[in-house]
């Protein structure tokens, strides 16, 4: 799966303003963060989409809003299940798949 696809599917549930794949590294799952352009839409993705099996893939998704670090937190990587305040999000199979977020 690549960017374009992402966004594609994505795309049905509002406007994507970004979007990052990540391919696994000998996981049979991938990650993503996706941005929406209102925080609207991105809550109406977190609220409906989450645990659903989106057109174009074969596994439910798990989707989240960012969640921030607590501070002096200095742990590397993204957080699991994560959405900005632009409206980012990520998916990520939901049957022990790596989250999605930025």
């Amino acid at each position: 799966m690549d960017e374009d696809t992402v966004k594609g599917i994505f795309g049905a549930y509002g406007t994507v303003t970004y979007s990052k794949m990540f391919q696994s590294k000998g996981k049979p799952t991938s990650s993503a963060i996706v941005e929406f352009a209102s925080i609207d839409e991105a809550s109406w993705v977190v609220q409906n989409v989450s645990g659903t099996v989106p057109d174009g893939l074969s596994a439910p998704v798990t989707v989240a809003f960012k969640t921030k670090k607590p501070k002096g937190d200095k742990g590397g990587g993204f957080g699991k299940g994560s959405m900005g305040q632009k409206g980012c999000g990520g998916w990520g199979k939901s049957n022990g798949g790596d989250s999605w977020g930025r």
